[in-house]
């Protein structure tokens, strides 16, 4: 969790991820507007890989700090690998072969993994719940999966 620190989604953005991720991390966001609404709108967000070492992270923070405004570079017409290069200095940019991909909403949750969360409450409030409810029910807070668990099931989870 990570509380807001001004208002500004990219501040606020960095801030989670400094704070609930422990990563540094530089985000950037512009929207340009005209009478009729948004004109273009875009930003990039730049983690350091585990193995970057002092000297690279020193370098792109300064490359970060000279940078352009990202509306700037978006009135420019800049491409995202022209935008890219701009912010970290790296002209050999390679960039990964695009997939179509269609994204697909998956959830891992299973039962087991429910299970183990019902022990986490300890075998006296789990003998409670035995006593007074004879079952339990979870529900997965991602994909709202619901998982009943009979009488014999929470006493097997005790033992």
């Amino acid at each position: 969790m990570s509380k807001l620190v001004s208002g500004e989604i990219a501040e606020d953005f960095a801030n989670y991820y400094y704070t609930s991720e422990q990563k540094s991390t530089a985000v950037a966001l512009g929207v340009l507007v005209n009478k009729d609404g948004v004109k273009k709108a875009g930003g990039f967000i730049v983690s350091a890989m585990p193995d970057a070492t002092e000297d690279e992270l020193f370098i792109l923070e300064n490359r970060l700090k000279e940078a352009k405004p990202i509306s700037q570079m978006l009135e420019e017409n800049m491409s995202l690998l022209d935008i890219a290069k701009d912010i970290t200095g790296d002209i050999d940019i390679q960039t990964l072969k695009q997939e179509e991909k269609t994204p697909k909403y998956e959830c891992n949750c299973s039962k087991e993994k429910m299970a183990r969360g019902i022990q986490t409450i300890g075998k006296e409030e789990l003998q409670k719940i035995i006593e007074e409810d004879k079952k339990a029910e979870t529900v997965c807070h991602f994909c709202n999966k619901k998982y009943e668990f009979s009488e014999e099931e929470l006493k097997s989870l005790i033992n």
